[in-house]
Order: C-alpha cells, then structure tokens, then sequence
C-alpha cells in the first residue's frame, strides 16, 4: 500500500515537475520577449527623438538664416 502510494505522488510529483518546467519556460520567453520589445522600443524613440532634434535645430538654423 505506502509502496503504491509512494509511486503514484512519485508520477504525480514528475508531472507536476514537467508542467512547472514549461511554465518556467513560457515565463522565461515572456521575460525575454519583453526585454527585446524594450530594446527595440527604446532604438526606435532613440531614432525618433534624434530626427525630431535634428528637424528641430534645421527649423531654427533655417529661422535664424531667414531673420538674418
């Protein structure tokens, strides 16, 4: 019977070890998933903030030119 008993919490024990190492994996991609998405987001507002500074500084050199 404790024989028994013991080998099923044994299966019961390895499945669930399975599923909390899918789950662990799942979470893993979502982390690194996000960390990509960041990086990129981070790139693109990078970009972005670069030519609306560059658009800026031409609007004002172009501004200054024409007042002088």
């Amino acid at each position: 019977m404790a024989s028994r008993w013991r080998r099923a919490s044994c299966l019961c024990s390895r499945s669930r070890h399975r599923q909390d190492a899918r789950v662990e994996a799942s979470i893993r991609f979502a982390v690194r998933w996000q960390a990509v998405q960041l990086r990129g987001q981070c790139a693109f507002f990078g970009i972005q903030r670069s030519v609306v500074v560059m658009a800026f500084h031409g609007f004002i050199s172009s501004r200054n030119l024409s007042m002088a």
